[in-house]
């Protein structure tokens, strides 16, 4: 695996000299991107294979993107890329995210220890990612707004997406993709 970021950081580093002469095309999962994008992407982990195509007869089928002149640089991300806009984002009970939030909100409680405590409305916002197989990645679960000082709204919010039934995962080309969300949490006590 360390070879692999070696080579991989190795050929980025030679493809971005290349680039500092003349520009390529980069694209990934059919996307122009920029070189620091790929750049970034190589130093979280989630290049799996870089190619290079300079064969004019290979870079018409590339030629939708831009100016081919200079060559193509297609990225391959490794699996456990997460999308946040896939072409399918995936479906919940036969429904889409507005479906999920609705289930959630019915399948939330008010924390008992905090019952006492008189707060109209709190809000949690939560970011979370549903893996390729369609259930959520518990290590996932990120929140961004808590309801204050108390980590009971949050741990509530955490409990209840733990239990979520499968989804329907995302689909980019027509394969499973893991997809991240982000989601504000109502807690009221009207």
């Amino acid at each position: 695996m360390k070879r692999l970021f070696l080579i991989a950081t190795f050929t980025f580093a030679a493809l971005t000299a290349y680039a500092q002469q003349k520009d390529p095309i980069y694209i990934i999962n059919e996307c122009v991107v920029s070189a620091g994008e790929v750049n970034e992407l190589i130093n979280q982990g989630h290049v799996d294979v870089i190619t290079v195509v300079k064969e004019p007869s290979e870079l018409k089928e590339y030629e939708k993107f831009g100016d081919t002149s200079n060559g193509v640089v297609l990225v391959t991300l490794k699996e456990d890329h997460v999308f946040i806009a896939p072409e399918d984002p995936g479906k919940f009970m036969g429904g889409d995210i507005e479906t999920f939030q609705q289930w959630l909100a019915e399948n939330l409680r008010y924390p008992e220890e905090i019952k006492d405590i008189k707060v109209d409305q709190v809000k949690v916002v939560v970011k979370f990612t549903i893996g390729k197989h369609g259930y959520i990645v518990p290590s996932s679960i990120i929140f961004f707004e808590n309801g204050g000082n108390n980590n009971a709204f949050a741990d509530e919010v955490r409990r209840v997406l733990l239990s979520s039934p499968r989804w329907e995962p995302g689909k980019q080309k027509g394969e499973p993709v893991a997809v991240s969300y982000v989601l504000p949490v109502i807690f009221s006590t009207k």
